[in-house]
């Protein structure tokens, strides 16, 4: 009985050798990068009005690199809105597999807007037809927003 209870022991610790290392061999094996990625960490912001805003986008592309052009759309009427880079208002931007593009998304209001919330979305469209929206959301106040 004792015999039979170490054999049993004996082959369980073996089939654990084998299947374990495997199994974390499959968990080891990377997933594939996903594709382009277009995004801000803050994007619904508040400001008083008479004050230019600034978006922090970030582009990240898991595959090849490439050329992305960027646009706006449901701008509201008056309103002055460009993307720059590197110091200068920028229609694309190239970005590298597994690192980060940064672009600032410079925001200003006309003179006379009013308070309220503003709805407008930034594109990014890919070299590769992948067409990317980021909705974006400014709350201007009559005075402004505590820090």
């Amino acid at each position: 009985m004792q015999r039979n209870l170490t054999l049993a022991l004996l082959v369980t610790l073996l089939l654990l050798l084998v299947v374990v290392p495997g199994v974390q061999a499959a968990d080891a094996t990377p997933t594939p990068a996903p594709g382009l990625v277009f995004f801000t960490r803050y994007p619904a912001q508040e400001a008083a009005l008479g004050e230019n805003v600034s978006f922090d986008l970030t582009l990240r592309s898991g595959g090849a690199p490439q050329a992305v052009r960027l646009a706006m759309q449901d701008t509201p009427a008056g309103w002055t809105i460009n993307f720059k880079g590197g110091g200068r208002v920028i229609q694309a931007a190239y970005v590298e597999p597994q690192s980060d593009t940064k672009i600032e998304l410079y925001v200003q209001p006309p003179k006379d807007v009013q308070a309220g919330t503003y709805k407008f979305t930034a594109l990014a469209n890919s070299a590769d037809g992948q067409k990317l929206t980021l909705p974006l959301e400014l709350t201007l106040k009559d005075k402004a927003p505590p820090a």
